[in-house]
């Protein structure tokens, strides 16, 4: 490059665009065949898509412009320096995408990406059958994103086996190694250079007994009432034993959305599991789920003489903290019209055309919705009467009416439409995704015809004239 002064000849950039070219179409095709027969797979996130494209595509436009327009058959420094400057700036431009700066991600739950469909129908049942039948599919999905799959499903086997194969046990005995050579350290005694190493045996009776609880994490429907967690006990269980436990705010209030509690659990002999009940607070306002915490702390062993556990007889395994995970129930509901089309008849003087909008799946809280008449064929002032605003629903308010003016001028033969769009609900309502439109908002077409009696009257006017 440097000898012929950044001139290329005609192998040069063509090299590059078809060696690209191929490759892409090697990974495409690389990337069909390997999706079973019968699956499909998605685009998980379109704004790192889009961006990638569209940055493809001026790959090949800036190649033109450099080497036709600009400096023709010569690549020179700066260009060359600009080039290599489009890369970290893609890379920005791509993280930035996936991680929502640019365009908000819209998705609520995370999917579970490992999961064939028949493993997240059998989730789905698993969820139905323990919390009941009667959630909604978006009551689903958030009892799914809190807990994954109830059970082990072959997704979970596909991860081990993945991670065997990429040394995953192996890293993690190795780290079980480095832990233990630290801990070893530690524990020896170097004196000096004249003298042996002389190990100091630290001698530690092991926990009787320990503590931990069941799950992790719990979630719950708001209206159930009361969640059970609970707490297990593993080793000796000859002897009693007590742990405290404590209530803690999360994104969850205290008294507002559950009840504070706090006390020891105390074991007989023998008893190798407790429960703690702690009452969820059912209200009537649509929020988010929310969370709150249990934390376990003070295990102790009771001694046969009543003396204080002041020597560690009893640990706790694992985390001291249990996160639980309040799914809301006030669902408050989905808008829609009642069809996608309506027609109404003209008239001959003004007249007012009510439209329904009802509140399906859910009615709890106060909700509103932004409305807006928007002229077609139909035209604003000569047709109808173009108007806009907000439509509210109070608390369990199913259903509400706007109304439209139209003009009433002489129709014979003819047809015109115009639409009313609803937009922007608030309150936690949505739209209904199966009416035209989609769930960003929906449009009812309203149509004007002339009245069918109307007509026949003109026409028979027209014939007696004729007559």
């Amino acid at each position: 490059i440097f000898a012929k002064e950044f001139y290329l000849e005609g192998l040069g950039p063509g090299t590059i665009v078809g060696s690209a070219a191929f490759n892409l179409l090697l990974i495409i095709a690389v990337c069909i065949v390997a999706i079973p027969d019968g699956q499909i797979r998605a685009i998980k996130d379109m704004s790192v898509y889009a961006c990638t494209a569209i940055w493809s595509i001026f790959a090949y436009l800036w190649l033109i412009v450099i080497l036709v327009l600009i400096s023709p058959n010569v690549v020179e420094v700066w260009e060359g320096v600009v080039t290599f400057l489009f890369f970290p700036v893609l890379t920005f431009m791509a993280f930035a995408c996936d991680k929502g700066w640019i365009v908000k991600n819209k998705a609520k739950f995370r999917v579970h990406e490992h999961m064939t469909p028949e493993e997240l129908l059998v989730a789905e049942e698993q969820v139905r059958a323990e919390h009941g039948n009667d959630l909604s599919e978006e009551q689903v999905a958030r009892f799914l994103a809190v807990l994954g799959p109830m059970k082990k499903t072959r997704a979970h086997y596909r991860m081990g086996a993945t991670a065997n194969w990429t040394g995953g046990k192996r890293r993690k005995k190795i780290h079980e190694f480095v832990e233990k050579s630290k801990t070893l350290r530690r524990h020896l005694t170097f004196m000096n250079r004249s003298l042996k190493v002389v190990p100091i045996a630290v001698v530690q009776d092991p926990p009787i007994c320990s503590f931990e609880f069941k799950a992790e994490k719990y979630a719950v429907l708001e209206n159930a009432g009361t969640v059970s967690v609970r707490v297990m006990r593993t080793g000796d269980l000859t002897l009693p034993a007590k742990i405290w436990y404590e209530t803690s705010d999360g994104t969850a209030q205290a008294e507002s959305d559950y009840i504070h509690k706090e006390g020891w659990l105390v074991y007989e002999a023998g008893e190798n599991e407790k429960d703690v009940e702690i009452t969820v607070v059912d209200d009537d306002s649509y929020e988010l789920d929310e969370e709150f915490y249990v934390t376990l702390s003070k295990p102790q062993v009771i001694l046969p003489s009543g003396e204080q556990d002041t020597d560690s007889k009893a640990d706790i395994n694992k985390s001291a903290k249990c996160t639980i995970v309040i799914i809301d129930d006030d669902d408050p509901g989905m808008l829609t019209f009642e069809k996608e089309e309506m027609t109404v008849y003209q008239q001959a003087v003004d007249f007012e055309v009510p439209i329904s909008v009802k509140r399906k799946n859910g009615g709890c809280g106060k909700v509103s919705v932004c409305y807006v008449f928007e002229g077609d064929t139909a035209v604003a002032g000569r047709d109808f009467v173009k108007g806009s605003g907000v439509l509210e629903f109070e608390n369990q308010q199913m259903e509400a009416n706007l109304t439209v003016t139209i003009k009433g001028v002489p129709r014979y033969d003819t047809k015109d439409r115009f639409r009313l769009i609803m937009s922007e609900p608030e309150g936690g309502v949505k739209l209904d995704e199966k009416r035209d439109g989609g769930a960003e908002r929906n449009i009812l077409t309203i149509s004007i015809e002339a009245h069918p009696e109307a007509k026949m009257r003109v026409d028979k006017v027209h014939r007696l004239l004729q007559s």
